[in-house]
């Protein structure tokens, strides 16, 4: 079901939440996940078992250290190792990679080892449904930067080719006159004209690219 759930939500956050949601369905327990940012955690979400709230009591700078520990570290921590935390905090990891740390409220219970396996299986399902979103997320990365990059070569080769036009022609009609001193006057005066308002459009278009 968990897996199933997964695999339909959309995006990092739906995910965490199918699986925040799982957790209490499963514990009755109070549920929170922190999701990663880069080298730290982000701003955590919450799943009430109850129709209490209790994000005051969860949400405490010593909560925050604990699972920062167990996210930094890979392992768990928390109310099974100190007695000062509220949650029990689990690394959401797949292979070495932390996608987040996702705390259980345990109130003081200890969970038997049933529940400690389906709560590792619904973790590793979310660690691998969030691994396979990074992974779909970086495709599109790629293939937006390929695109770019097509559509900047593209753009070179145009741009290329307007600038190589007019110059093409500057160069031929000054050849023209540096190698014939028998072109009559008025010709040369013609190709100086010619090769002037190419240079004078040569110019426009750098003006357009770079102006």
């Amino acid at each position: 079901e968990t897996n199933q759930l997964l695999q339909r939500a959309q995006g990092p956050q739906a995910r965490a939440r199918v699986a925040m949601s799982q957790l209490v369905k499963l514990l009755r327990l109070d549920v929170v996940f922190y999701p990663a940012d880069g080298d730290l955690l982000g701003e955590p979400l919450y799943e009430s078992a109850g129709a209490e709230d209790h994000r005051t009591s969860l949400f405490t700078e010593y909560e925050r250290a604990v699972a920062t520990w167990t996210f930094n570290n890979n392992k768990h921590a928390g109310a099974s190792t100190l007695p000062e935390a509220q949650c029990l905090y689990l690394a959401v990891r797949a292979g070495n990679e932390v996608f987040g740390v996702v705390g259980i409220d345990l109130k003081g219970r200890v969970l038997e080892a049933f529940e400690h396996s389906i709560v590792l299986s619904i973790v590793g399902e979310c660690a691998l449904a969030l691994e396979s979103d990074k992974a779909a997320r970086e495709r599109e990365e790629a293939a937006v930067l390929a695109k770019n990059e097509q559509l900047r070569a593209n753009l070179l080769r145009s741009i290329g080719h307007d600038l190589r036009t007019p110059l093409t022609s500057i160069i031929g009609y000054l050849e023209l006159l540096a190698g014939n001193t028998k072109i009559p006057l008025d010709m040369q005066h013609k190709y100086i004209e010619i090769a002037y308002g190419k240079a004078r459009r040569l110019e426009k278009l750098i003006e357009d690219l770079f102006g």
